[in-house]
């Protein structure tokens, strides 16, 4: 899709219901979730009990224990939209993390 000469591309999205732990930058708890589908560039993460509501510019890290393979995997992101109990999430490579990181702490 081509809009004001600026191209937008989708991931494709991966169906999944895997367990997701989610921390909030900045917060001192942890949110249960389920990942609801992933891709290459994102998550959206559907929350299974909270006291807090990400917002629209957290940063966060979302844990995924995969059982199964008796694996961990840990992603950081950026809340993206954020919707009752559903969130788009989309992923920071650590140095973009560090540079956000960094310029928060300095303002």
């Amino acid at each position: 899709m081509e809009s004001n000469n600026t191209t937008v591309t989708s991931a494709k999205r991966h169906p999944t219901k895997e367990l997701a732990i989610l921390e909030v930058y900045g917060r001192t708890f942890k949110i249960n979730g389920r990942l609801a589908n992933l891709s290459v560039t994102g998550a959206f993460l559907e929350l299974t009990s909270s006291n807090y509501q990400p917002k629209q510019g957290d940063l966060v890290r979302i844990t995924v224990p995969l059982q199964k393979l008796n694996k961990t995997y840990t992603l950081h992101g950026q809340v993206i939209w954020s919707r009752g109990m559903g969130l788009g999430v989309s992923f920071l490579k650590d140095k973009d993390l560090h540079a956000i990181l960094t310029k928060t702490t300095r303002t």
